[in-house]
C-alpha cells in the first residue's frame, strides 16, 4: 500500500491555502507544510537535514561574534582598566568630600556658638557703657565738683579693660569734655 500526498514546488505550496488539518509536501525544500484553512503557504516542518543546517550557519555567525567581542574586549583592556582606575579614584574623591562636609558643619556649629557668646559679650558691655555714661553725666553735673574722674572701658583687641578718665565741666553747663588719661 503507498501513500501519497499533494505535493508542489516552493513556490506553489507557499501560495496555496489548504483545509484545516491538511499536509502538504514542498519538493524544493523536502519538507511537510501543515494548513489550518487559514494561513496562506500553511506551517512549515523543516527537516532534519535542513534544520541542521540552519544550526551549524547560525553558531558559525553566533562564534564570529563572539570572537569580535573578545578581540574588542582584548585591544581596550588598558581602556577598561583606567575606566576602573578613575571610578576607584573618585569615589575616594567623594568619601573625603563627605568627611570634609562633616567636618565643616561641625566647625559651623562651634562657630555660631562663638557668635551667640559674642553677642551676649556685646549686650553686657553695652549695658555697662550705658551705666558707665550715667555715672559719669551725673558726676560732671555736680556744682560742688566741676571737675571729677571716672573709669572708662578701653578696648584692647581681644577684652575691654578699665581706664580712668578725667571730665571737666564747662562754666555754661552745657558742655562736657572727656579727657582720657
Amino acid at each position: 500500500m503507498s501513500f501519497q500526498l499533494f505535493r508542489g514546488t516552493s513556490d506553489q505550496v507557499s501560495g496555496y491555502n489548504g483545509a484545516d488539518g491538511e499536509i502538504v509536501y514542498n519538493m524544493t525544500n523536502k519538507s511537510l507544510h501543515v494548513f489550518d484553512g487559514v494561513t496562506v503557504g500553511g506551517y512549515e516542518l523543516k527537516n532534519a537535514e535542513t534544520i541542521k543546517q540552519e544550526l551549524l550557519d547560525g553558531a558559525s555567525a553566533a562564534y564570529d561574534t563572539l570572537k569580535e567581542i573578545e578581540d574588542y574586549i582584548s585591544s581596550n583592556e588598558g581602556s577598561v582598566g583606567t575606566i576602573l582606575t578613575n571610578i576607584t579614584n573618585l569615589q575616594t574623591q567623594v568619601n573625603q568630600n563627605k568627611t570634609d562636609v562633616q567636618t565643616n558643619q561641625g566647625n559651623i556649629s562651634s562657630l555660631q556658638t562663638q557668635v551667640n557668646q559674642n553677642k551676649t559679650d556685646l549686650q553686657t558691655n553695652q549695658g555697662n557703657i550705658s551705666s558707665l555714661l550715667t555715672s559719669m553725666s551725673t558726676k560732671a553735673d555736680k556744682p560742688a565738683s566741676p571737675t571729677g574722674a571716672a573709669e572708662a572701658l578701653s578696648w584692647n583687641g581681644s577684652s575691654f579693660q578699665s581706664k580712668n578718665i578725667g571730665v571737666e565741666r564747662r562754666v555754661n553747663g552745657a558742655d562736657i569734655e572727656f579727657i582720657f588719661g
